[in-house]
């Protein structure tokens, strides 16, 4: 029995039972925590290999009674692997934490993925649809019932709030499991009942026939009621008064959900409330509400508008933002973002100077987490664009020095993974003044070349078929324990005749040492094809092997899926803007992240912490620390040692076609780093007498250090990769270098 869509499940339930001939057998299913039906499945005769499911659509009943002749399974044999997986919501005390810790579960599935990336999205279906049917079509959950995989908590009457997507109710937290409950709704509404012969102005609300009205245009009301046209925005002309119907005066849910989540003027504002709009006009994807003051269990139906409603996009985010110009007195605003929309709300619903405006920029945002008002610049957020800034008036883009790093066009630079560019995560950190986006980046292509060769056909027990005759084109992609893909280069052509398998020989892996689970902590590799150049859209899963440079047959296995490889939302990369220098540092991480939040406690400096994408692990940054906590090892850091590296600015003569003799290059910085090494690249490539090279590290005084690399090349432009360990600050790159003359060329 498997359960349906369920998040706590972590497998299947085995049944054993003897039953006699001609006898039906009686299942009493479970109960099981958002499951909402089972799928049975049962072998021929006895237990055995080829079980096949008997029911066509889920059991929804406390029982199942199998009546089912052998011969009618379907089939349909059960999932391969469990895909399930939950949210949890823990109190974290110091020093450790556990399950005695957890307060509540909550339903949740796989990430979505957007699609779209030039490797190939898992698009949904992936290595024979990993979900759980019901993978949220947004990052804002787009299911009801699942939450969002961008959950958010706010502080608000000291109390927790929980914003868990637009298809999951809100909730409210003392940390406490019995303290942890939905928003409700205390507010009853009071409107006014309609009298005749009375001045109206436009705005104002009457009921009559348990049916709220709203005057559209001034004037008085007819002497005696006319017939009132019940239907919803329809309207009715009342003496020189125009009604227009609400709808039915029903009793007032609090939002049904609540993708974000913002306190603002007292008050706690959600946004993207529901995948949908819902019949009663009170909650929807575009829906932005405002609770009464200082209760987050109070809505006004009143105090809800619909930004920009029919667009066709969705709610992504709130901040709070002070307008302040000379001589005025600062005045604090609302912003909303969508995903090419920016909206400015002034005031609060019910106020004199209450309106919304929409921003003049198409500039939304597309990653909610990221958006973080910089003091002194603005809103900052990850766009369509790249990252933004939205300083009340003017919208403008951040990051054009870095665009390589996320939209890629260079070779050498892995860009930003598209297809989960909503699961970036902004924050700040105070020691230097920054604000930092964690990017996911595309699979890094780090296996090296393949040797493929075609070899005949060993059809092994009518399992596995020869693969069609033509030209193919091969890569080979690895996946680690931590989830991570790492992908080849492209090998091709290579002729497959009839009768024919492929034979591939493993590239070496750079990387950890080798581990039970295969070379460099490897736990599955996947072999693609297709027949075209950059057209690798068939997949075989190949099992693990324990050794490299040994050929091993990848056999045809009779069916194709699309290449599933992405990052999977893992936050690898850090980009990081410094408010001082007004400049960009991008940071590669040795472990992948999935979560960046900067703490502020009173009489503490703000501690900037990331938390683990697989491991659990919680670990500060920019905080002083030399080396990582032991359990980076396990998360994919090759050893505790704090790495750091960095390019240097590209550097060529006067104009960028003179010949310059490259000298020398010297670092001065201040700490005491134990080593430097060096690579330097001119005209794009590295030199045989250009590869790593130990720099030569004179300390001097004050703390401070000067470094040497020698070169001794020609050629038009140069950069200089250095890394090293240890705290050290790098104040310059100072190049040695001379302009040659200038040859003319002869013609003849």
């Amino acid at each position: 029995m498997e359960p349906v869509e369920s998040s706590l499940f972590p497998g299947f339930l085995g049944v054993g039972a003897v039953v006699p001939a001609g006898h039906k057998a009686l299942l009493t299913l479970p109960t099981v925590q958002y499951a909402v039906g089972f799928n049975i499945y049962r072998t021929a005769v006895g237990p055995g290999p080829t079980y096949q499911r008997l029911n066509s659509s889920p059991v929804t009943t406390p029982t199942y009674l199998d009546n089912i002749a052998d011969g009618a399974r379907l089939a349909i044999g059960p999932p391969v692997a469990d895909t399930t997986q939950l949210t949890q919501f823990y109190n974290m005390v110091v020093p450790v934490y556990g399950t005695a810790n957890l307060i509540l579960n909550f339903p949740a599935d796989l990430p979505v993925n957007q699609g779209g990336d030039p490797i190939g999205g898992r698009g949904g279906s992936g290595i024979g649809g990993q979900t759980s049917g019901s993978q949220p079509p947004t990052p804002t959950g787009g299911i009801s019932g699942n939450i969002s995989p961008l959950p958010q908590i706010v502080q608000f009457t000291n109390k927790m709030i929980l914003a868990l997507g637009n298809g999951f109710a809100p909730y409210q937290s003392d940390g406490t499991t019995v303290g942890t409950v939905p928003l409700t709704n205390s507010f009853t509404a009071s409107y006014p009942a309609r009298t005749n012969s009375t001045a109206q102005v436009a705005g104002d609300l009457m009921t009559l026939g348990g049916v709220l009205y709203k005057a559209t245009q001034s004037g008085t009301t007819a002497a005696g009621a006319p017939a009132f046209n019940t239907a919803l925005g329809q309207s009715t002309a009342d003496g020189t008064v125009i009604w227009v119907s609400q709808g039915p005066v029903n009793a007032v849910p609090a939002p049904r959900g609540a993708a974000h989540a913002i306190v603002y003027a007292g008050s706690l504002w959600v946004f993207n409330t529901s995948p949908n709009n819902t019949s009663d006009n009170f909650d929807g994807p575009s829906c932005l509400k405002m609770s009464d003051l200082n209760n987050p269990n109070s809505w006004n139906p009143l105090n809800v508008a619909f930004l920009d409603k029919d667009d066709g996009s969705q709610g992504m985010g709130l901040a709070t933002y002070t307008i302040a110009e000379s001589g005025i007195p600062p005045t604090g605003s609302l912003v909303a973002f969508k995903e090419f929309s920016t909206f400015q709300i002034n005031g609060v619903f019910g106020a004199s100077n209450f309106s919304i405006q929409r921003a003049q920029t198409d500039l939304g945002c597309v990653a909610p987490r990221t958006i973080q008002f910089v003091p002194g610049f603005g809103i900052v957020r990850m766009t369509h664009l790249g990252i933004a800034m939205f300083d009340g008036v003017r919208d403008r883009l951040l990051s054009e020095e870095i665009r390589p790093y996320i939209f890629g066009g260079q070779s050498d630079i892995q860009p930003v993974d598209w297809n989960f560019i909503w699961n970036c995560r902004g924050a700040l950190t105070a020691s230097p003044p920054m604000y930092v986006c964690a990017v996911p980046v595309q699979p890094s292509t780090t296996l090296g070349t393949l040797n493929v060769t075609s070899i005949v056909a060993n059809n092994i027990g009518g399992l596995a078929i020869p693969f069609p005759a033509g030209t193919y084109y091969v890569i080979l992609y690895m996946q680690d324990a931590q989830g991570k893909f790492y992908k080849s280069q492209e090998f091709g052509p290579i002729v497959i005749g009839a009768n024919q398998d492929f034979q591939v020989t493993l590239p070496i892996v750079p990387g950890p040492p080798a581990s039970s689970a295969g070379p460099h902590n490897a736990i599955q590799y996947y072999f693609t094809y297709g027949t075209t150049p950059g057209g690798e859209n068939m997949l075989v899963p190949v099992n693990i092997q324990t050794s490299q440079n040994v050929p091993f047959q990848v056999y045809n296995p009779g069916f194709a899926s699309a290449v599933p490889f992405t990052s999977f939302g893992m936050l690898t990369r850090l980009l990081c803007y410094d408010l001082v220098l007004k400049g960009w540092i991008v940071i590669d991480l040795p472990f992948a992240i999935s979560v960046m939040k900067q703490i502020r406690t009173p009489g503490t400096i703000p501690l900037t912490i990331m938390g683990g994408f697989s491991d659990m692990a919680i670990r500060r940054w920019q905080g002083g620390d030399i080396t990582w906590d032991s359990g980076a090892i396990t998360a994919g850091s090759a050893d505790q040692i704090v790495r750091w590296s960095v390019r240097s600015p590209e550097v060529f003569g006067k104009d960028a076609s003179d010949r310059v003799y490259f000298r020398q290059l010297e670092i001065r910085g201040r700490g005491t780093p134990d080593s430097i090494k060096s690579q330097i690249t001119v005209n794009g490539v590295v030199g045989s007498n250009l590869a790593t090279q130990n720099m030569a590290v004179l300390p001097m005084g004050g703390g401070e250090f000067v470094a040497y690399a020698e070169i001794g090349i020609t050629g038009f432009d140069a950069h200089a990769d250095v890394a090293g360990a240890g705290i050290i600050e790098v104040d310059s790159f100072d190049w040695l270098a001379i302009a040659k003359a200038v040859r003319g060329r002869v013609t003849v």
